[in-house]
C-alpha cells in the first residue's frame, strides 16, 4: 500500500491561495501551482457552473490517512462536486531517494 498520494485540483485562480492554505492545513506537503486556462465550450462549462477559464493546477502529496480530510475540505469550503473545482489522486509508487521521499511527506519520513 502507498504511503503518499499525488494529490491534484483543478480550481479558480482566484482561489489558489486559500485552496493551498485549506489543503495544507488539512495534511497536503509540497504544493506546487501552475496557472492555465479551461478550455471546454462555453456552453459545457455553464452546465458544470465553471465560468471562469481561469484555472490553476495545484500539484500536492499527502499521506493517505489524509486524503479524506483534504477531499471533505475541498467539497465543504470549496464546493467540489458542485462546479467549484475537481480534485483526484494517484498513488506515488517509487521516490528516486531518501532525499526525495523527505520533501514529499513533509519531513515525516526519515
Amino acid at each position: 500500500m502507498s504511503v503518499l498520494k499525488q494529490v491534484y485540483i483543478i480550481a479558480e485562480r482566484k482561489k489558489t491561495s486559500k485552496i493551498c492554505s485549506a489543503i495544507a492545513a488539512a495534511g497536503a506537503h509540497c504544493e506546487n501551482t501552475v496557472m492555465a486556462q479551461g478550455t471546454a465550450r462555453s456552453d459545457l462549462l455553464e452546465m458544470l457552473g465553471l465560468d471562469n477559464t481561469d484555472k490553476v493546477l495545484i500539484l500536492a502529496t499527502a499521506e493517505t490517512d489524509s486524503v479524506p480530510g483534504i477531499m471533505e475540505v475541498l467539497k465543504k469550503d470549496f464546493r467540489f462536486g458542485n462546479g467549484g473545482g475537481i480534485a483526484f489522486t494517484v498513488p506515488v509508487s517509487a521516490v528516486s531517494g531518501p532525499a526525495s521521499l523527505l520533501i514529499l511527506s513533509g519531513g515525516k519520513y526519515r
